[in-house]
């Protein structure tokens, strides 16, 4: 039950921090060796072939820049969990597409890996 009520706040932190531009304290939410998967990467990104970025400064250039640049609210619809893996549903305020992510969060309350889709 600890655990479940972590992960809700962590990702509470997560969207209020993005929502707020905030990117710092959303800094502070990861992991140094976080590795971050999304198919819209490499379009900020083009070296990034694999649309995967495997550090944290890679990871928050890419975030900031695309909360600078192409900014949308983020609110948590559904909040999962499976063994170690998370799974989120969040509206981005796109009426076509929502945000779906899958991460794990390390033993220091980090997300360490995070890989986001969009239905």
């Amino acid at each position: 039950m600890i655990f479940e009520t972590l992960i809700e706040k962590i990702t509470e932190e997560f969207i209020t921090h993005w929502n707020n531009r905030e990117m710092d304290l959303l800094n502070s939410l990861l992991a140094s060796n976080i590795e971050v998967s999304s198919p819209n990467i490499s379009k900020l990104f083009p070296e990034s072939v694999d649309n995967t970025l495997r550090n944290k400064n890679d990871v928050m250039q890419y975030w900031r820049k695309l909360n600078a640049d192409h900014f949308f609210k983020m609110k948590l619809i559904v909040l999962g969990k499976t063994d170690r893996l998370i799974t989120v549903l969040i509206d981005i305020g796109d009426v076509e597409s929502k945000l779906f992510a899958t991460f794990t969060i390390n033993e220091y309350g980090k997300f360490s890996r995070v890989e986001i889709t969009y239905t």
